[in-house]
């Protein structure tokens, strides 16, 4: 009978042991994360430009907001009713993100995203970057949330903002509205934004595991959509202007303006005027099969060639972060006065773009008149800029451009 109580005694004891070691067995904790840039309507109607956003350091063009507040009205937004594909998805007024990331009790995993530029005059690296670490703390008792740590910093700073707050199992729930400033140190805001800032609302769900990985942390997901989303890289600026100059030369002095407009993404709108002498060009183009590769329609009207209308195409292409080719033929030209077609008309440029500053190099060909043009835009303020420069055909006339440009 001892024997046997004995027996039972231990078996217990092996039993509360090996439960006991399955219980303390450490999850595995999965955080996937939805980052959802705010459109501009939502970013009105939260009226986020009064919030204030905590930055761990001045020169961070990052701040983030933990106010309970502010979480509680991202809850009102449906972004789980939008399908997003894998990777990132492309809105007209949604783009968003959804990196995952793993870790174990008390470990720390890091998600580190940055964009590096290099001076073309200085040959100084200035970057911008962010660093999220996220660590699990405790589980709650029925395993429908995780105690976690959410910390937030710059690459190039010791300074750093967190918190503590409870992630839930089941659903996401927003965890910080970040904000990221687009103009630089000296106030210019950075081409291809019309905003000042961006806003992004990051939401978290947590999803436990029994096995462990091989490694303490590792990636579940691609992290590199997740900078593709902070710094987004178009092939080619969508920047709308309108621009007026005085132009003159020894003989006389007049003045011109012009509006180029992205009605859409893909399709362009260009209107330019002068007088003295009058000339006007307008034209409209749109992008074939989302490329850089454009059919247009233009008009033309001077005193020297009357009114012509031509069809064709120009390309365009971004060789790099600071160099610019295009080039346009119009092999249709249509004399509406004579009723005849004729001579094609062509043109080809490059722009240099570094900073704060850009220049252009042009030839065109229009009625056998070839046309050389320069001009430089320096930027003054934000989306204003000078611009300077001048052009010269090979019948020796010639003509000196000061103006300004206001970027959009």
């Amino acid at each position: 009978m001892k024997k046997i109580t004995a027996l039972i005694f231990f078996t217990a004891i092996f039993v509360f042991q090996l439960c006991f070691a399955q219980e303390s067995k450490p999850y595995v904790v999965i955080y996937q994360m939805e980052i959802v840039e705010l459109s501009e309507q939502i970013s009105q109607k939260f009226d986020l430009k009064s919030v204030n956003f905590e930055k761990p350091g001045s020169a961070l063009s990052f701040g983030v907001n933990y106010e309970p507040e502010l979480l509680q009205l991202l809850v009102k937004i449906p972004f789980v009713k939008v399908e997003f594909e894998a990777g990132k998805s492309r809105e007209k007024n949604l783009t968003s993100t959804r990196p995952w990331v793993s870790t174990v009790m008390n470990r720390t995993a890091k998600i580190l995203v940055s964009h590096e530029t290099l001076s073309l005059i200085t040959g100084e690296r200035t970057g911008s970057g962010l660093e999220l670490q996220i660590t699990p703390l405790k589980i709650n008792p029925d395993g429908e949330s995780v105690l976690t740590r959410i910390e937030f910093k710059g690459l190039f700073g010791p300074n750093s903002v967190n918190t503590e707050m409870w992630v839930p199992t089941s659903e996401f729930a927003p965890i910080m509205v970040v904000s990221q400033d687009l103009s630089d140190k000296t106030g210019i805001l950075r081409a291809s934004s019309n905003e000042s800032v961006r806003y992004f609302a990051v939401y978290m769900k947590s999803i436990l595991q029994a096995n462990l990985p091989t490694s303490n942390i590792y990636a579940v997901g691609s992290l590199d959509k997740m900078a593709d989303l902070l710094w987004e890289d178009s092939d080619i600026d969508r920047e709308s202007h309108v621009q007026a100059s005085v132009d003159f030369n020894e003989k006389e002095i007049g003045g011109s303006g012009g509006v180029s407009l992205w009605l859409t993404d893909s399709l362009h709108l260009d209107i330019e005027g002068a007088f003295f002498p009058v000339r006007f060009q307008g034209s409209i183009e749109t992008r074939v099969l989302n490329e850089e590769l454009r059919l247009g329609l233009k008009a033309f009207y001077s005193a020297d060639t009357g009114f012509l209308i031509a069809g064709g195409i120009s390309d365009h292409s971004q060789i790099s972060d600071y160099l610019t080719l295009s080039a346009s033929f119009y092999p249709i030209v249509f004399d509406v006065e004579n009723l005849q077609l004729t001579q094609p008309s062509w043109s080809v440029d490059a722009e240099v773009n570094v900073e704060n500053f850009s220049f252009t190099l042009g030839v065109a060909c229009q009625q056998q008149t070839i046309l050389l043009s320069g001009n430089a835009t320096i930027a003054i303020y934000k989306s204003l800029a000078l611009l300077f420069g001048g052009s010269y055909d090979f019948n020796g006339n010639y003509k000196i451009m000061i103006g300004f440009r206001y970027s959009f």
